[in-house]
């Protein structure tokens, strides 16, 4: 029997140093590199996956956390459907910079239509997980699914992409909105769908 086939749009956003790029890295290829440089500008990957018997089609987007890529994080994350927003498990402010990138890209550029998922990233850096009940309380204010998560020692990686996946499949099912488009076709068994290499 043919499969529905679902096209979605993935932002990851955070502050420089935070590890979106190697949070992408393990989830598409399992790799983890310790001497990545910084993104500049942004970078665009493409995975697919199977979830509840539909073929998901994600495009995953990179963006740059310095303040000079700014407008180049948002014009990159325009048009998801949904947002992770990653900050640095070792660092005092996560809360702050998540909500910062929370107003800049959800609030000011997408809508209230969007899926958003928070990364608490790096946490093989820190023992004391009491530390993010204030991210908690933040994820839960916007109505985000927190994840604690390391690139590096691979925890909660596939987890919170399999997350986003079904709350895509779900949603898109849910609703008609026009703010929440996807891009739905049949694919057969006969014919599956290739995995494209990255982009750019």
């Amino acid at each position: 029997m043919p499969k529905e086939e679902i096209q979605a749009k993935i932002v990851v956003v955070g502050d420089s140093g935070s590890g979106k790029s190697s949070i992408i890295s393990r989830y598409k290829n399992g790799t983890f590199n310790t001497d990545s440089d910084s993104t500049i500008g942004a970078s665009f990957y493409l995975h697919t996956i199977e979830i509840n018997s539909h073929i998901l089609k994600l495009s995953i987007w990179d963006t740059a956390g310095q303040e000079r890529y700014d407008s180049i994080s948002t014009l990159y994350s325009r048009n998801s459907q949904a947002v992770i927003l990653v900050a640095d498990a070792t660092r005092d402010d996560k809360v702050e910079s998540l909500m910062k990138w929370y107003n800049k890209i959800v609030k000011q550029l997408l809508n209230d239509e969007v899926l958003v998922f928070v990364a608490v990233n790096k946490i093989d850096l820190t023992t004391v997980l009491y530390e993010f009940a204030d991210v908690k309380i933040f994820a839960d204010s916007v109505g985000a699914t927190m994840f604690l998560t390391s690139a590096k020692d691979d925890l909660n990686i596939t987890e919170l992409f399999l997350s986003v996946g079904n709350a895509i499949v779900h949603k898109s099912f849910e609703t008609s909105n026009d703010s929440f488009r996807l891009t739905k076709s049949v694919v057969s068994l006969n014919n599956p769908v290739e995995k494209k290499k990255k982009c750019c």
